[in-house]
């Protein structure tokens, strides 16, 4: 529960800026109207999210096999964006995740988020429970969706697409080690 509303106002940041950031400044778009941004706020994952919460609220549950097919599709899309990481990696030769410029994303999303958002859940009165679903939450790794943004948004470009591949890369194989060091300092604070 508390992991699906704190991703609710995260899924609709990522669908309404993803554009405006990853595109190159020669693809941006004139300013959009307030309408057009907020298509991006109730697209449908976005949409999807608040089902979700409004199901696991009132208790009422979809006929198996709609529910059997939903989960089935919601499982594919990690492993699905992981292969489009791997695909775009594969394209290019593996000395080019060598360079450092590839761990900036990485460090920031697997140390820094974490280390700036337990000071701030440590001022706060929250349920520890809450607080430590955070500080988990933010040592996950990058989404494997950047990639998927990055071609969409940047096709022309395959260096963007390699960074942001090589930061998913690196991301997940830092969380082996990340996740747990994080659980046990949030498990020990609160």
């Amino acid at each position: 529960m508390y992991f699906v509303i704190f991703t609710m106002p995260i899924r609709m940041v990522y669908y309404s800026s993803a554009q405006p950031l990853l595109a190159p400044p020669e693809r941006k778009l004139a300013k959009k109207s307030l309408r057009e941004n907020l298509k991006g706020w109730f697209s449908p994952p976005v949409i999807a999210v608040f089902i979700g919460l409004v199901l696991y609220l009132t208790g009422w549950r979809f006929p198996t096999a709609v529910d059997k097919t939903l989960s089935s599709i919601g499982a594919t899309a990690s492993p699905l964006g992981m292969i489009l990481c791997g695909n775009t990696i594969g394209k290019n030769e593996w000395r080019a995740l060598l360079s450092p410029r590839y761990l900036r994303t990485p460090l920031l999303r697997n140390f820094l988020m974490p280390v700036i958002t337990i000071p701030i859940l440590y001022l706060l009165p929250l349920d520890p429970l809450v607080s430590k679903t955070v500080v988990v939450y933010s040592a996950l790794p990058v989404a494997s969706m950047l990639n998927a943004f990055t071609i969409q948004y940047d096709p022309g470009e395959p260096e963007a697409q390699l960074q942001s591949a090589g930061s998913v890369f690196y991301s997940t194989l830092l969380c082996a080690v990340t996740i747990p060091l994080w659980a046990q300092l949030a498990e020990m604070l609160f």
